[in-house]
C-alpha cells in the first residue's frame, strides 16, 4: 500500500491521517537515521511463485500495517492481489502476535484461498516467525 491509499483506508475506518503526514513521517524517520536491521531467514519478493505477478490467481495476499496516532495501536490491512478484495482489522499493538492474530482471523474463512502472503521488509520483520497453515 502506498501513503494515498494508507490514507483512504484510515478514512474509512474513521482514524484518519493525510498521505502528506505519513510522507514527511517517513522522511523524518529517514533522516534520523532510521533504523536498518537485518530479517532473518528473509525471502526476496523475486523468490515468489511467478504467478503472483499474473494477478490472474484468487488467494494471493498483501499484508500491511499502519501505526495508529500517537502509537496508541495498529491497523493490519490484507489485499487480494486479483480481486483488490480488502480485509481490515484494528489491533492494540503492532507486534508479531497481535498483527499475526490479526491476520489469522481475517483470512480463517478464506484459508482455503491462501496461496502466497507477501510482506515488505517491515512487516516481515514484525511476522518472521509468522506461520500461516491451510490445512
Amino acid at each position: 500500500m502506498d501513503p494515498e491509499q494508507i490514507s483512504g483506508v484510515s478514512k474509512i475506518i474513521g482514524h484518519p491521517v493525510s498521505h502528506e503526514w505519513i510522507y514527511a513521517y517517513i522522511q523524518n524517520d529517514k533522516l534520523s537515521g532510521g533504523k536498518r536491521v537485518t530479517i532473518p531467514n528473509r525471502v526476496s519478493i523475486e523468490h515468489r511463485p511467478a504467478i503472483v505477478d499474473t494477478k490472474t490467481r484468487f488467494g494471493d495476499w498483501e499484508v500491511d500495517t499502519v501505526l495508529a496516532k500517537h502509537s496508541t495501536g495498529a491497523i493490519a490491512s490484507l489485499v487480494e492481489r486479483t480481486s483488490k478484495f480488502y480485509l481490515i482489522r484494528k489491533v492494540p499493538a503492532k507486534s508479531a502476535a497481535q498483527v499475526s492474530r490479526a491476520m489469522i482471523g481475517m483470512l480463517w474463512r478464506y484459508r482455503r484461498h491462501v496461496h502466497t502472503v507477501t510482506a515488505d521488509n517491515v512487516l516481515s520483520l514484525i511476522l518472521c516467525s509468522f506461520y500461516f497453515s491451510v490445512n
